[in-house]
């Protein structure tokens, strides 16, 4: 064949750039191609070239064949998901078999299927023993927690920094809007927590719920955690940039409800957002959640009293909590994400609606694709948020308290918590978690909501747990003996005296030296010990060391199969089966390493030196034996000479006899 007769095929190439093109030093910023095709180190990066970057990442890319807009740019090939389990210090009392039954039926349990019969009357007949193996587990996991803290919760470091920085942009924010002002604490009010001595026999409920129509709702896709693992600063910065929206909408449902004052019939009448409720029910329940709220006392013409609430101030210890919350404000932002691809998709159909993949293809120049690429502006968060007025009525009183509360719906149907142990299961939830997901039910007249468990090392679902009413208020009785009228009736209470005291602006502040008390302070020109700063106070840089010295622990949940029990076919909370524990212990005797199931570094040193200090009492020992051998060999051969020299002297001895007897 004669190559040199064939067309030239080189001729698409017409009008290209060409080689020189790419071969771009990095300190051009501009050239966005360039910084995506060569994938520079974004630490060599200047602030622009970032910014550039992020841009050309963020944007949709439009088919040049038929103008449809890609949507499939990033695969995926995760598809199957795997877990680890915990070496097992001990073999569990149960066999494999038992295992598999028994999570079958944990895991039935927990979905709310149908039982197996047979499974049921075998997992009936060992329940005794998986209660004391649990009891057994459950020590175990706990000293491993208090030996290895910094292990554990090293996967949030990240999310610590995250934390910081969403904090000090929030406190900038509040060092505008407030006053430099110094707080002195007036009255001690009590805690709700001890109303319930006072009140055993009261009760109060929730009635007349309305829910307005809600701000801004995105669509409620199901997330792909996951994916915001990947880009979980990219997200965070999207919702830092953005939350003034959010502060001002706040504001706006604020100054709606002040306004309504006027007309209003029923009183007493309260302002309180979501965040304020929850902190009026658990402040100091734990470290890393706000200890501070700022409020007004105001009185209308009428001589009628009504309260409005800000939002507590931010936390200024890390923990539980706080972790969480960075990853709920990505899963914000990429939920708008995800609304805003939806508009642009719906945008795109009015402009193409019969566009279809048979347009003729039309040939472009990198340089004509670029102009029609176009830059896309920053991403920001969308906020969603419901105004819920609700009624909050006690036994045998008249009087009836209506609250307006600002609850966010951004996750109405999904919450995030997430796991530091998930080699040992799912952690039980905190209280404030479970009165948050009861209170966001309620208010929001929903009848269920679904929890993401998700392992913090990769954001990996391990568990998504169905709550409802019920369950959560079970779990708040049976867990921490919290009932919910009663509370109801407390938070009663404590807004009746609220509404006693005189008007103006106060802070209710949690003193943890005062465990049992909130403290209303006055502003105050006088200066004392006690005085409090607010200017100071929110200049504070959060920590996280008093919550790693001092911490709760979270037991881990009998009831709940997360995906490392349902793929190693184990029970919650009970030790690995007798066959997989010996191949464990033959793995790792193959190894080397002699001590099996060592759980810290502390311990495994201190073995090492216990080795140690044996293998020199061993060689000690076998010197002093050859030593006393070597003794008792001489003091052999001495008394062997000595006898053989008194036996030469006695032979002397009788020959000198024997001539002197012959002479």
């Amino acid at each position: 064949m004669d190559y040199n007769s064939c067309p030239r095929v080189n001729a698409i190439f017409r009008n290209q750039p060409s080689y020189t093109y790419f071969n771009k030093s990095i300190a051009d910023p501009k050239d966005n191609v360039y910084l995506l095709l060569h994938e520079i180190e974004s630490h060599f990066m200047e602030p622009q070239q970032l910014a550039d970057k992020r841009c050309f990442e963020n944007v949709t890319i439009v088919d040049p064949r038929n103008q449809k807009l890609v949507t499939d740019i990033v695969y995926d090939y995760t598809t199957t998901l795997t877990t680890k389990a915990f070496h097992s210090p001990r073999a569990s009392c149960l066999n494999g078999a038992q295992h598999s039954i028994g999570m079958r039926v944990v895991k039935a349990r927990q979905d709310g299927t149908e039982l197996a019969e047979d499974d049921y009357l075998i997992w009936h007949r060992m329940e005794s023993k998986c209660l004391k193996e649990t009891q057994q587990f459950q020590k175990f996991v706990y000293e491993y927690n208090q030996t290895n803290k910094e292990l554990i919760y090293s996967p949030a470091r990240q999310l610590m920094d995250l934390y910081k920085q969403w904090y000090g942009r929030k406190a900038e924010r509040l060092l505008k809007k407030c006053p430099e002002v110094s707080y002195n604490t007036h009255l001690g009010l009590p805690h709700l927590r001890v109303c319930k001595d006072a009140l055993k026999e009261q009760w109060a409920e929730i009635v007349e719920v309305q829910v307005d129509p809600l701000v801004n709702m995105l669509s409620n896709k199901e997330m792909n955690m996951q994916n915001i693992k990947r880009k979980l600063e990219m997200y965070c910065q999207d919702f830092v940039d953005s939350e003034s929206r959010r502060e001002q909408l706040e504001e706006e449902a604020k100054n709606d409800f002040v306004k309504s004052t006027e007309a209003a019939e029923e009183f007493p009448l309260y302002f309180i957002p979501f965040d304020s409720l929850l902190f009026l029910l658990t402040a100091g329940d734990y470290l890393d959640l706000p200890m501070e709220m700022l409020l007004d006392i105001k009185e209308r013409d009428t001589d009628q009293k009504y309260l409005v609430m800000d939002l507590p101030l931010p936390p200024r210890q890390m923990g539980w909590h706080t972790w969480k919350q960075v990853a709920e404000q990505a899963a914000m932002s990429y939920l708008s994400r995800i609304s805003e691809h939806q508009t642009d998709k719906e945008k795109e159909n009015e402009v193409f609606p019969n566009s279809d993949h048979n347009i003729p293809y039309e040939l472009k120049t990198i340089e004509e694709y670029m102009e029609s690429y176009g830059q896309r502006d920053k991403k920001y968060c969308q906020f969603s948020q419901t105004n819920c007025k609700w009624q909050l009525k006690a036994k045998e009183k008249d009087l009836i308290q209506s609250i307006h509360t600002i609850v966010p719906t951004n996750l109405t149907k999904d919450s995030i918590k997430l796991e530091y142990k998930p080699t040992f299961g799912c952690e039980l939830q905190t209280k404030y978690e479970l009165l948050r997901e009861w209170f966001k039910l309620k208010l929001l007249n929903k009848t269920s909501s679904t929890c993401h468990r998700l392992d913090v090392n990769n954001f990996q679902t391990l568990l998504a747990e169905s709550q409802t009413l019920d369950k959560l208020q079970f779990q708040l009785s049976t867990m921490y003996h919290i009932q919910i009228p009663q509370l109801l009736c407390n938070l009663y209470e404590f807004l009746n005296l609220l509404t006693q005291m005189p008007c103006g602006h106060y802070m209710l502040r949690f003193n943890p030296k005062f465990r049992d008390k909130f403290m209303l302070c006055k502003p105050s020109d006088e200066i004392t010990q006690n005085t409090i700063h607010l200017h100071q106070l929110l200049k504070t840089e959060p920590s996280e060391l008093l919550f790693m010295a001092q911490q709760s622990y979270l037991p881990i949940a009998d009831n709940l199969c997360s995906l490392m029990h349902v793929q190693h076919k184990l029970i919650p909370c009970t030790f690995r089966p007798m066959a997989r524990w010996r191949h464990e212990k033959l793995q790792k005797n193959e190894k080397g390493n002699a001590n099996d199931f060592i759980i810290n570094d502390r311990k495994c040193i201190l073995n090492k030196i216990e080795k140690k200090k044996k293998a020199v009492e061993d060689r000690l020992s076998a010197l002093r034996k050859a030593r006393k051998k070597k003794t008792q060999r001489e003091n052999r051969i001495k008394r062997k000479l000595n006898q053989n020299n008194e036996e030469k002297d006695l032979q002397r001895e009788i020959e000198f006899d024997q001539q002197i007897i012959g002479s």
